[in-house]
Parts: structure tokens; C-alpha cells; sequence
């Protein structure tokens, strides 16, 4: 019964996916970015932590894995697309008042997160420091405050950024982005 099972699968094969070869290059290309943030770690960090981007965690981005066809089939990416949309309705994300950032954001990242929480104690605290450091898609001060410096809902900055890049988030949070290397740091 088994052997007939698997002759009937084995005759029954569908062609498989492609993937196409310039987006896998891209996207190993973004998220294999050496460590920045740990080359700079001051002495008294008590963690550090390096997220991929969560869309490759997922296998929502081609690279260069054995399963990166079955990952690129209609099936796989519906059910990617279906955990965005849940996201985007979530009552608990929609009441925190993140969720009508949290995507769009998502969506730009280009880089793994790197997080680090810095306190002179040698124990993280509620006084540590948290340092952050990522890549967005905007190649441009401009493109930057456009997308997270306006009167929108997706603004999270208490003003635009300066000429320098330099800024603070709307909690206060003192923010850099350097246009030419697309990072986004919190000091």
C-alpha cells in the first residue's frame, strides 16, 4: 500500500517554482550585511541580540536555501501574505498603537536588526540604554522624512531629521540615519 502511495506521488509531480536569480542575490545580498552594530559595542553592554529580517525568517525571501522554490509557491507566499494581514488586524497591535507602523516599516527594512542594551551596572535595568541599528529601502534624507516624518500615522519622529540626519523619535529617543549607507541608529 505504501509502495503504491509513492509510485502514484512519484508519477503525480508538478513542475517545481522558480526563483528567480537576481532577487535571491539581492535579498542575501541585504540581510547578510556584516554586524555593525557588534564592532561598536561599548564595554558595559549586558546584550546583544541580531534578528533576521522577520519576512526571511519566514521564507518569504529567496536565499539561496535548497527550499527557496518550494518557499517561492503560490501556496507558501499566500500563507506569508495571510500572517501580514492578520498582523495588520490585530486588536492587541491596533491597541498598543503600533500597528499602523509596524508593517510598513517591516516592509522597508533592508537589513537583520541589531539590538544592545548598554548599562554601566553590568545588568540590564529599567535605566540600561538600548541601542538599535538597521537598514531601510530609502536611499535619501528626504525619502526618510518623507516616509516617517510626516503628520501622518506612520509618524514616529517628533520632527523631520536635520540636514545631518540627526533627530529624536516621538518618545524622545535621540535617532541618526546615514543616507549612504541607509542606516537608521538610536546613539
Amino acid at each position: 500500500m505504501l509502495a503504491a502511495g509513492l509510485a502514484v506521488t512519484a508519477c503525480h509531480r508538478e513542475s517545481a517554482p522558480t526563483v528567480d536569480a537576481a532577487a535571491r542575490q539581492r535579498a542575501q545580498d541585504e540581510l547578510a550585511q556584516p554586524a555593525w552594530l557588534r564592532g561598536h559595542l561599548p564595554a558595559a553592554t549586558v546584550a546583544y541580540l541580531r534578528l533576521p529580517s522577520p519576512w526571511g525568517v519566514l521564507g518569504a525571501v529567496p536565499g539561496g536555501r535548497p527550499l527557496d522554490p518550494a518557499l517561492a509557491g503560490a501556496q507558501h507566499l499566500k500563507a506569508v501574505a495571510q500572517i501580514r494581514e492578520a498582523l495588520g488586524k490585530d486588536e492587541l497591535l491596533a491597541d498598543a498603537g503600533v500597528a499602523s507602523w509596524l508593517l510598513p516599516l517591516l516592509d522597508d527594512l533592508r537589513s537583520p536588526v541589531e539590538l544592545a542594551l548598554v548599562d554601566p551596572l553590568g545588568t540590564p535595568s529599567p535605566g540600561s540604554q538600548a541601542l538599535l541599528t538597521l537598514r531601510l529601502k530609502q536611499d535619501g534624507l528626504a525619502a526618510f522624512n518623507a516616509r516617517f516624518g510626516g503628520g501622518d500615522t506612520m509618524s514616529r519622529l517628533a520632527a523631520p531629521l536635520d540636514a545631518h540626519g540627526d533627530g529624536r523619535l516621538a518618545n524622545g529617543l535621540p535617532l541618526h540615519f546615514d543616507a549612504a549607507s541607509r542606516a537608521c541608529r538610536t546613539p
